[in-house]
């Protein structure tokens, strides 16, 4: 409703009648750019989420108020009229209903979450998709502490982002916490409306012929057509023929790499933006007012650097085209580009200046190290491809294809230059889909053979067969993307959703990770610490120091407010007794701890754990044969406790267990002079220089070892090995 009426008081502006009524669609978009620019503007300034969706309403009204007296303006035709009229037709109902198919899928892969269905004892809460890291946690660090952006798994990070998308859910968030999650999923759906409204404008558009039949299936195809790679297909996953037609295979995974539209809707929500606002600014440029097509090419570039890179990638050969053949600067289009590279340039500053000390993304491979992305280009891309082929040997006026082909080329050029684990690829596919789905719409369409058309169209509806079994298992997929819990910690989540504030900052205690471990399924930001301190790839501002505090255990308690403890590590739990945190909430499953003032304090102050401590978190991870693990908790425990005997003692071991043996004679030396058992020290230096190949000291430690106990028959047996 919001953003409708922005819209349509921006197009009044612009100079059109009121069209709210008629294409309330259209409006949406419009106002959709506008909010999220004003809301973007007022964030920067205020600091403040809060004045966010206040600001936008005073700036609707103020521009009502400068609107009223004056005459109305000219009626809004081009792309939107057809769209208007293709919408009344049957086929135009038919493709509404299969873009809403994607909307449906967004909302019901957080359907399980927002209704907290139970089943067995267990409940949905939470997420199981990826990038709700984004979708989810973005919005609600923006609500909580403005800008910079503060990383909510690493709140004492920054992130350099295009914020675009997630400013209007961060004010509603901001306005209603207790609403969050309901206002958060509400944006994910009205996203992929916002998408549908697009693709549906490019139909109208390119339906000229056959009752829109090619439109209807360049919509159908937008949403899924690749090749999927089938788990009992496994048993030819090491054949050379596998990579180059499928791309890589990982078992128990249903899909090739390649993002369809689909996967995108749910998972890429401000990339999805981004898309529908540079393709909806490209077919309104040569028909609307430039304002109003700016301001969508300055939302698109607010909402995603990888979609207007692959604009501008595009926009130069687009240019570069039309200079080779009219020898004229097309200047307004240029001033357009413009605009987006301006914004992103600033979005990247931080990037440019350095400031950027995370990990690095991946750079590009040019297939050098496999043929992988090749294979998912094939099974992805490869039935556009057949049909354009077909399509485009009898399509006539080829001229116009151009601006199709040239969107196409700039993201086929990263998927083929980028390794296919890098975000690059997988974005890539995303807009691939919709783009080829669009340029192969137009080929079809400029066929003048109706006898030609119908068999380019036959062999397009066979090839989606593919597509559509595949889009089924997605949707099974996304069908149970919710997390679940059982009961009792599920009743603890949503204790920290109706008693924490935004600014919170909330981890829970994962005994099997050594680390405290934050999560958007809190609907809070936090600080992951301990052995893992940050397990994204993320470029961040501030990593290494982040790196160095949140290595230590103690400095990671510290640095949250509240610790989710799930009875699975009496040894961590002491600490926090120690420190005297008090409980704010506690069941059969749970305890939530607050870390307050003093606890802070303690923590800084003193060791919260004794060497037994230590060695009984050792002797867990030993157990289970997690000695690298072992070894990481080991290591910041020595810096914190240098002179504690039965820390340098496990230390030694567990280097012993990896083969490091040198570090192990270091570490078992350190014990012995502090203090610790003579036998044992012994024992296990003489081994490790025995392994080292100095079997003159290990005799010697060997020798001393059975002198303290005689009957110990792994000494005997070593002292005897080193005498050989």
């Amino acid at each position: 409703m919001l953003a409708g009426w922005v819209g349509d008081v921006v197009l009044r502006a612009a100079g059109y009648r009121s069209v709210l009524r008629r294409v309330p669609e259209f409006c949406a978009l419009v106002g959709l750019a506008a909010c999220g620019l004003v809301g973007y503007a007022l964030l920067l300034f205020s600091n403040s989420a809060v004045v966010v969706l206040p600001g936008v309403v005073a700036a609707g009204f103020a521009a009502e108020l400068w609107l009223r007296g004056r005459a109305a303006g000219r009626e809004l035709d081009g792309p939107v009229e057809v769209y208007r009229q293709f919408r009344s037709t049957w086929m135009g109902a038919v493709c509404w209903v299969i873009l809403c198919v994607g909307a449906a899928v967004v909302l019901m892969s957080r359907f399980g979450w927002l209704t907290g269905q139970t089943s067995d004892g267990v409940v949905s809460i939470g997420t199981r998709v990826y990038d709700d890291m984004r979708t989810i946690g973005f919005p609600i660090s923006l609500a909580a502490f403005g800008v910079p952006l503060r990383n909510p798994l690493a709140a004492e990070t920054m992130l350099m982002y295009p914020l675009g998308a997630f400013v209007l859910p961060a004010g509603m968030v901001a306005l209603a916490p207790s609403f969050a999650l309901q206002a958060m999923i509400a944006d994910t759906v009205f996203v992929a409306l916002v998408f549908a409204f697009v693709l549906m404008l490019f139909a109208a558009h390119l339906a000229r012929k056959d009752g829109g039949w090619h439109a209807g299936l360049a919509l159908v195809f937008a949403l899924s057509c690749v090749f999927s790679v089938a788990v009992h297909w496994g048993v030819f996953a090491k054949a050379a023929w596998f990579p180059a037609l499928f791309g890589y295979f990982k078992e128990g995974v249903n899909t090739t790499v390649g993002n369809t539209t689909l996967i995108g809707l749910v998972m890429l929500g401000n990339h999805v933006l981004a898309f529908a606002m540079y393709a909806a600014a490209g077919l309104l440029f040569a028909t609307t007012r430039g304002g109003v097509v700016a301001m969508l090419v300055a939302f698109a570039a607010a909402c995603s650097m990888d979609m207007t890179i692959f604009a501008l990638v595009a926009a130069g050969m687009w240019v570069g085209w039309k200079l080779m053949i009219s020898r004229e600067w097309p200047w307004r289009f240029v001033a357009m580009c413009t605009v987006a590279a301006v914004i992103i340039g600033l979005i990247m500053v931080p990037g440019l200046t350095g400031r950027m000390d995370g990990v690095q993304p991946r750079g590009p491979s040019f297939l050098r190290e496999n043929l992988y992305p090749l294979g998912a280009v094939l099974s992805t891309e490869g039935p556009y491809f057949l049909i354009l082929a077909v399509a485009l040997v009898f399509a006539s006026q080829r001229a116009r294809l151009v601006p199709f082909i040239a969107a196409c080329a700039a993201p086929m050029m990263f998927l083929l230059a980028y390794h296919y684990g890098s975000f690059w690829f997988w974005r890539g596919h995303f807009a691939m889909h919709s783009l080829m789905s669009m340029l192969c719409a137009a080929a079809v369409g400029s066929i003048r053979s109706a006898g030609l058309r119908t068999a380019v169209l036959a062999l397009w509806a066979a090839a989606l067969v593919p597509g559509v079994w595949h889009s089924w298992q997605d949707i099974r997929w996304f069908r149970n993307a919710s997390g679940s819990a059982a009961a009792p910690q599920a009743e603890a989540i949503r204790w920290v959703y109706a008693n924490t504030r935004l600014s919170d900052l909330v981890v829970a205690w994962k005994g099997a990770e050594q680390s405290l471990v934050p999560s958007e399924n809190y609907l809070r930001a936090g600080n992951r610490a301990g052995k893992t301190v940050y397990d994204r790839t993320h470029v961040v501002i501030g990593y290494q120091r982040n790196l160095e505090l949140m290595s230590d255990l103690k400095r990671g308690l510290a640095a949250n407010d509240y610790i989710i403890y799930q009875l699975d590590d009496p040894v961590f739990e002491r600490i926090l007794l120690g420190c005297g945190a008090p409980v704010a909430f506690q069941n059969a499953a749970a305890v939530i701890y607050h870390v307050e003032k003093k606890c802070r304090a303690r923590l800084g102050s003193r060791p919260a754990e004794s060497g037994a401590d230590v060695r009984k978190r050792a002797e867990m991870l030993w157990a289970e044969k997690k000695y690298a693990d072992a070894l990481a908790m080991l290591t910041i425990a020595v810096e914190d406790m240098p002179t504690v005997a039965e820390v340098q003692y496990s230390l030694g071991f567990s280097y012993q267990q990896l083969g490091k043996h040198a570090e192990a004679v270091k570490a078992f030396t350190r014990a012995l002079e502090l203090g610790y058992l003579e036998f044992w020290a012994r024992y296990a230096r003489g081994a490790s220089y025995l392994a080292l190949g100095d079997k003159a000291r290990a005799k010697d430690d060997l020798q001393r070892a059975v002198q303290l106990d005689p009957s110990h028959p792994g000494a005997k047996t070593l002292l005897e090995a080193a005498r050989k």
